[in-house]
């Protein structure tokens, strides 16, 4: 699992879309990495997610930070961007594939995460997410 002690610190329950935009630029700029990540849980589609990724555009030097819808298909294997990985049945496994440098849907890795603020709580938002995630 990744995180301390199985927690998922990847999953943000109450950051927004522009606020992580902004956590990301803020991290990839100041470390020159790539691939730096978290994912954000979708209070208005319960059991929807976005993951958040900060990219290094090689030719500008500018960061770029792409969106990728992710969700649970009926078969049990998480869907992100309508793009089923059958071996990944919880999000600490797609997460863990998508780390890897032979994974299918990036040319690069995923590096890191972001973990969720210390006020950003499964209770303010969509516990039930988290736990049928897992």
């Amino acid at each position: 699992m990744i995180g301390s002690g199985g927690d998922q610190l990847w999953l943000h329950y109450t950051t927004r879309r522009k606020e992580a935009e902004e956590m990301l630029r803020k991290e990839a700029e100041d470390s020159g990495e790539s691939g730096i990540f978290l994912i954000r849980a979708k209070k208005e589609d319960q059991g929807q997610y976005a993951l958040d990724i900060a990219w290094q555009d090689q030719g500008s030097q500018q960061v770029v930070t792409t969106h990728h819808r992710v969700h649970r298909a009926p078969s049990g294997a998480f869907e992100m961007d309508d793009q089923a990985y059958e071996r990944c049945t919880s999000l600490d496994a797609l997460i863990q594939y998508l780390m890897n440098p032979r994974n299918k849907f990036f040319h690069k890795p995923l590096t890191r995460f972001i973990p969720r603020p210390a006020t950003d709580n499964a209770q303010q938002s969509s516990q039930g997410n988290a736990q049928s995630a897992a």
